[in-house]
């Protein structure tokens, strides 16, 4: 989702910054993606960390560029958003295994993590991405990959509000939510109620 958000945003903003809610960094190597999932490894290569073909660097990059029948969502200049104005939030780092633990080794040293990562402003218009696998599947079972530790609604809400608020924000997304694991609806309403609040 967010390689098409940061396409089009950089075509008409330029540079944006990410304020990005996981649970996962979302930064495998592909060659070692257990799914081959481009969601494994979503912020590698918004951040120019990936296969040429998706992120514009590398030897695949030059054809890529030089012809109108490439990938026309990913076409532009590398990387889709600068690390340093990327904040990672909520994601697990205790009680690893030795593929997540490696994952989170891959992380640039200027992404912004931690509690700097709620108040951090880039100077620069900031998109807000929520994956919902953020929250713990205690209170949110509908998503693909759920993983202990997460904050609850109000958890939430509470490190989302600042962001939420601030003047920089240019949208929104809200990814993983799965309805198929949410029969009777519970965990959308309280999707909605969260964003509600926030928003």
């Amino acid at each position: 989702m967010l390689l098409g958000v940061f396409t089009h945003l950089r075509a008409t903003i330029g540079d944006v910054g990410l304020w990005m809610f996981d649970g996962h960094p979302d930064y495998v190597d592909p060659l070692d993606s257990d799914t081959g999932e481009t969601a494994d490894s979503e912020l590698a290569i918004l951040t120019g960390n990936g296969p040429a073909v998706l992120t514009g660097v590398g030897p695949m990059a030059e054809s890529r560029h030089a012809s109108d029948d490439g990938p026309a969502a990913l076409k532009g200049a590398a990387p889709m958003v600068a690390s340093r104005h990327v904040a990672l939030i909520g994601h697990r780092t205790a009680d690893l295994d030795a593929e997540s633990a490696a994952e989170l080794a891959r992380l640039p040293a200027d992404v912004v993590t931690g509690a700097d990562a709620l108040t951090v402003d880039f100077g620069v218009p900031t998109w807000l991405h929520i994956d919902v696998d953020v929250l713990d599947p205690v209170v949110m079972p509908a998503v693909t990959y759920p993983q202990a530790g997460g904050p609850d609604f109000e958890q939430l809400a509470a490190m989302m509000a600042p962001l939420a608020s601030s003047p920089s924000l240019v949208g929104v997304s809200v990814a993983d939510y799965r309805p198929d694991l949410d029969p009777d609806g519970t965990c959308a309403a309280r999707l909605v109620a969260l964003l509600e609040a926030v928003l």
